[in-house]
């Protein structure tokens, strides 16, 4: 447990430093690449989601067996997984290193502007090419670090990388120079990163993994994929769904509309991110836990962790909805804000919906029952991409926004159904105690942000932050006096216990 809260702070302690660096660059990039450039980053981005399917959802699988064998103490298990899936991985990186190359040399007028050097764009295009080279073995470090728990100090290194990555984009970016400069920083320093994680991960106290061509099987492979599998068909659906929107916007409205969409879409996307750093240690902790076969310390945990992240989903919501549009008006520009502010409406139901279960896809992963998830994803992929081409006419961004509300109901009602049959509780129970607690902060804080648009205009950094924060506050208090008396028994022990150990 004490390690869960550790990994679970580091993740969120890295995150907020991330979100620094992006509240300081987003303006940089907008403003050196321009809505041209910048749509194309952002449907680079996309192109680089979609061939993130290649991993054939090996990623989240290698987390869980190296948890799995670690705690049944099985070095052989372990060697297998590590060097089996890294001559797979490698493979895939250099299959998709080729592509790019063939990408930049005969086809770089696809991505170039109107009347631009096309061979800066092909430059990009080799960049990006060498980069994938080295990310997809790089998973395999990422997903061992994670599977050992190693959090920590993987997010160490993340956190001195991103840093040093943005000063560099800070100091070099021109409009002249924009995105080979944004592309070339980013490749030198995901390599880097991967490279120290390997490095780390030859040393005795981080497990003392090392190649080995003996530990290279096919069967090993074809256990991984055949657990990753269902993985693999949840991803790609999900990155369909998720990526799709630019090509959409590119297709229809152009390139140049994409920030447009991508400014409000970010936003909320840092709220998943977060909710995925505060979950995120969580897979191998309940595999663990299945490992052990404690299933009663399973659900105590579930229900209990779930009850907080829902809440600070529901937080972070009502400040995104109230303060949003006006953010991204001081943050970007005041012509930014109309344009994106019935997208963030929009999109918010998409995230919040699926953060009233936040662990559901963790669990279900640590327990093999995941095969529900794929399902479910490729529905709800086909229908958000058959309503985003058919809305897109008629209400343009969102329309797109839009087409993934009601999928997104729907199979987030199922997915709670088969988390609460593992979990051996109903829908309606396990929403009155994860939920319930959180009804009266809502309302509380809907009063608040409501007073304060009556009071103030959010014209500048000082009032939005200053109403957040007070918002939260209200939020905080009144959800502390509505939890469970047992859960506020626990907080005042852990204060005596960490007052006790200051006085020692």
């Amino acid at each position: 447990m004490k390690r869960l809260l550790q990994n679970t702070f580091s993740n969120v302690g890295v995150l907020f430093i991330k979100l620094a660096i992006t509240f300081v660059m987003t303006p940089v990039i907008v403003y050196n690449l321009g809505n041209y450039d910048y749509g194309i980053w952002e449907i680079i981005g996309s192109v680089l989601g979609y061939m993130g399917m290649l991993d054939l959802g090996l990623k989240p699988t290698i987390s869980r067996f190296a948890a799995r064998y670690n705690a049944q103490a099985d070095r052989d298990g372990m060697g297998r997984v590590y060097s089996t899936s890294l001559v797979f991985m490698l493979s895939i990186g250099l299959f998709l290193s080729l592509v790019f190359l063939i990408w930049a040399l005969f086809f770089p007028e696809s991505i170039a502007a109107p009347e631009s050097d096309i061979s800066r764009y092909a430059l990009l295009l080799m960049i990006l090419g060498a980069q994938l080279m080295v990310i997809f073995p790089g998973y395999v470090a990422v997903s061992f670090l994670e599977g050992l728990q190693h959090y920590q100090v993987k997010n160490n290194i993340l956190l001195i990388n991103s840093l040093i990555g943005a000063a560099c984009i800070y100091w070099l970016i021109t409009p002249e120079n924009g995105i080979i400069v944004l592309a070339l920083i980013n490749a030198i320093g995901t390599v880097t990163k991967f490279l120290l994680y390997f490095w780390l991960l030859s040393r005795p106290n981080y497990g003392q993994m090392r190649f080995s061509r003996a530990n290279c099987h096919w069967q090993t492979l074809t256990e991984l994929m055949s657990f990753g599998l269902k993985s693999f068909v949840q991803g790609a659906a999900t990155r369909i769904s998720n990526n799709a929107d630019n090509f959409v916007i590119a297709f229809f409205l152009g390139p140049a509309t994409i920030i447009f969409y991508a400014l409000p879409a970010n936003l909320i996307r840092h709220i998943r991110m977060l909710i995925m750093s505060i979950t995120h240690a969580f897979l191998p902790f309940f595999s663990d836990l299945q490992a052990r076969e404690d299933s009663a310390s399973s659900q105590r945990y579930y229900v209990t962790a779930s009850r907080y992240v829902v809440a600070i989903a529901l937080m972070l919501t009502l400040c995104t909805a109230a303060l949003g549009p006006d953010f991204i008006a001081v943050w970007i520009d005041v012509s930014y804000r109309e344009p994106a502010r019935f997208v963030l409406y929009l999109l918010l139901v998409t995230v919040m919906v699926p953060l009233f279960n936040p662990l559901s896809s963790r669990y279900l992963t640590a327990l093999g029952e995941h095969g529900i998830l794929a399902r479910l994803a490729v529905w709800s992929a086909l229908v958000s991409l058959g309503l985003s081409l058919s809305l897109v006419h008629w209400f343009g961004l969102e329309g797109i926004a839009l087409a993934s509300v009601v999928p997104t109901v729907f199979i987030q009602w199922r997915v709670l159904g088969k988390t609460c049959e593992q979990l051996a509780m109903s829908r309606m129970d396990y929403l009155a105690k994860v939920v319930g607690p959180n009804v009266l902060p809502v309302v509380a804080t809907i009063a608040a942000l409501y007073t304060a648009q009556l009071l103030w205009v959010f014209d500048s950094y000082l009032v939005i932050l200053l109403v957040g924060g007070v918002s939260s506050v209200v939020y905080l208090l009144v959800l502390f006096c509505c939890i469970p008396a047992t859960d506020r028994q626990m907080l005042r022990r852990r204060k005596l216990q960490g007052l006790d150990q200051e006085g020692r």
